[in-house]
């Protein structure tokens, strides 16, 4: 029995939760695990309450039925056993026995069908899904919380369904999109543009596109560089990816038009890439950076902190926010629409490069308003659509800017 004062000698093994706290296991029989209801947060040095149910005697608290899938490897689901303690690396490249079998089976030269028979055996890939069968929120095929019978190099969707977004607040999501859970990286990422696929089959942006698992360089979540120095990787038109870094920054495009730097870009301290499209979100117990890759837009909405009000909460109500972004969105959109259809084979090039620069961006002004609006002034001016005089937006002063 679990004595009321509980000390080291009474811990199975030891837990992470997250990056700054540790929960501890028990062992209540002979292979009968618990976790106890308590957590040490590292960051703050305290104990905190581990509260997964309303009773510890809840199946929420067993470690086999309900954390042993992703806190061991080579999990069996039906004996509730393992072969190995915490993630090694067949949880994410899968048996290593088979490959080993196989390359034993080819002998010392293998040929290159030989070399080819050794690989298939084995997940040397870097696939999402072995990421997501762990950091998201399912539902396996007999209704379990973890993706039973998953192997890597499988579909992750064929064994785990992923909670899908119905565009309603629930237990699982806020009403913006953000998940509300913790480990619901992959669920969330899985809802981005991040989550496609190049016609090779490769993913866009996979989990390891910004994060190294292997990595000893000490980084914050084990990210492969500085978090906003990632995001312009692609999000460049150097890259051949979106012209966001050039928006923002207030990059000159075009002889016609200055350039004009980014309110957000050029104020200390100001938003970045992930302040903005990787927020905190709340989540029991604390905050969780989302992957969702989107800001948070909703507006007014309890215990949801929106992108805007930290700042221009004292400029202006949020519903008044909520509204500037969509005159600013829409006004945009409609100019570019407007100016499209009377571009024509003689039309001067740099009007069109104007014009698939602000639409490329993707923000619809709201990365740099005061360049984007100059940018299609200057372009509705040469196309003789109307006087350019009054802008069709006025944001309010350092708003949107």
């Amino acid at each position: 029995m679990l004595r009321a004062r509980s000390e080291l000698d009474d811990v199975a093994f030891i837990l992470g939760v997250g990056r700054s706290k540790q929960a501890y296991v028990y062992e209540e029989g002979r292979r009968d695990y618990r976790v106890l209801p308590a957590q040490w947060n590292v960051s703050a040095g305290a104990w905190e309450p581990l509260s997964l149910a309303a009773s510890w005697d809840d199946p929420a608290y067993d470690f086999e039925t309900a954390c042993a899938a992703c806190h061991t490897t080579g999990f069996n689901a039906e004996r509730l056993r393992w072969k190995d303690t915490g993630v090694t690396c067949e949880s994410c490249h899968g048996p290593g026995s088979e490959h080993e079998e196989v390359a034993r089976d080819e002998g010392r030269n293998p040929d290159e069908e030989g070399l080819a028979r050794i690989a298939a055996v084995i997940a040397s890939g870097a696939d999402s899904q072995a990421c997501g069968q762990c950091h998201s929120r399912a539902t396996g095929p007999d209704g379990q919380a973890y993706a039973a019978g998953y192997r890597p190099g499988m579909a992750l969707s064929d064994v785990f369904m992923q909670v899908e977004f119905t565009g309603e607040s629930d237990v699982h999501w806020w009403v913006s999109g953000h998940g509300r859970q913790i480990n619901m990286q992959y669920t969330e990422w899985a809802l981005s543009a991040h989550a496609g696929r190049a016609e090779d089959g490769s993913e866009i942006a996979g989990c390891t596109a910004c994060h190294d698992p292997h990595s000893d360089a000490g980084m914050t979540a084990n990210l492969v560089a500085e978090s906003d120095a990632l995001c312009v990787t692609c999000h460049t038109s150097s890259a051949g990816g979106r012209p966001s870094k050039e928006m923002y920054e207030g990059v000159a495009v075009v002889d016609t038009v200055l350039p004009l730097v980014g309110v957000h870009f050029a104020v200390e301290d100001g938003p970045t890439c992930t302040s903005c499209h990787m927020p905190q979100v709340p989540v029991d117990g604390g905050t969780r950076t989302s992957h969702r890759f989107e800001p948070v837009l909703a507006f007014g909405v309890e215990g949801l902190p929106d992108a805007c009000s930290a700042c221009h909460g004292s400029q202006a109500e949020p519903a008044l926010i909520e509204q500037l972004i969509a005159d600013i969105q829409t006004s945009t959109a409609e100019r570019l629409e407007a100016a499209r259809a009377l571009v024509t084979a003689t039309t001067p090039a740099w009007i069109v490069q104007a014009l698939d620069f602000v639409e490329d961006d993707g923000s619809l002004g709201m990365h740099n308003y005061a360049y984007a609006d100059a940018l299609l002034d200057a372009v509705d001016k040469a196309l003789g659509l109307y006087d350019t005089e009054t802008a069709a937006v006025t944001p309010a002063s350092g708003a949107g800017q």
